[in-house]
């Protein structure tokens, strides 16, 4: 890549405890550095930043010059959360970015939620769009529904056992923003859409559906598990999970004779 090709901007570097990271490039005190980034947004340039504001940089070293991109982490430092600038101050983000990584998810997807496994089933969680577990990524419908990208904004991808697994970690800020998005979500979409119904295997959140439609779809699929998994199924909760189907019908009279 050529010079030509190339938008330079001057920046002045803060230096001590701000330098986060790549201090073998730029040294740890204050300094002005020439950045680069792509001419143009088409080719992945980042030339759009202002004169005179603070920034958060991340970068990458090519051929001798710091560069920066679109796909790279720049930020108003304002607009920098709280929970991001621990992180950055701490070793948050360096002791887990190459331990984990986010499973993206580019457009608005339901996740499959396995109640029976209870390995993404979250307490808040009621659009299925998004789960603290799995370190599952779908920042797209958080602003479609004008609603936070609470993973970016106030958690990390991280270790969660000695196994290897990944999840989102849960604090409060992170479980705060996660609430408030779901209710975003609720506003514009009411109870949770079909596609996240495909693996439920109990009454256990059958009840919580808004619609007479949802209820009616969640007990057959309930009703298919327990007709097909009978063998595997032990008696006691086959018994246990037959007796709730019984109160179900009669407490919501969702079906007719005929449907039974």
């Amino acid at each position: 890549m050529s010079d030509k090709d190339l938008y330079r901007y001057e920046v002045q570097v803060k230096g001590g405890e701000w330098m986060f990271k790549g201090a073998n490039l730029i040294g740890t005190d204050e300094a002005t550095v020439d950045v680069f980034t792509p001419y143009g947004t088409s080719i992945c340039g980042r030339t759009n930043l202002n004169q005179g504001k603070e920034y958060l940089f991340t970068g990458f070293d090519f051929e001798g010059n710091l560069m920066i991109t679109l796909c790279d982490w720049i930020e108003d430092w304002k607009v920098v959360t709280e929970k991001q600038r621990e992180y950055l101050l701490g070793t948050e983000y360096l002791d887990h970015c190459r331990a984990c990584e986010p499973q993206l998810r580019g457009t608005i997807v339901a996740l499959e939620m396995d109640q029976n496994k209870n390995d993404l089933v979250y307490s808040e969680q009621k659009s299925g769009l998004w789960t603290p577990y799995g370190c599952y990524f779908n920042p797209v419908p958080s602003y479609q529904f004008n609603a936070a990208d609470c993973e970016t904004d106030y958690s990390i991808c991280h270790l969660a056992d000695d196994e290897g697994r990944c999840d989102w970690e849960l604090n409060p800020d992170y479980e705060e923003c996660f609430r408030e998005r779901e209710e975003e979500w609720a506003k514009k979409n009411g109870p949770r859409p079909a596609a996240a119904l495909t693996h439920w295997t109990t009454l256990k959140d059958c009840r919580k559906l808004g619609t007479r439609r949802m209820k009616k779809k969640c007990i057959k699929k309930v009703r298919q598990y327990l007709k097909n998994n009978r063998e595997s199924i032990n008696p006691r909760e086959m018994l246990e999970e037959m007796l709730e189907l019984r109160e179900f019908f009669l407490d919501d009279k969702l079906f007719d004779e005929e449907d039974e």
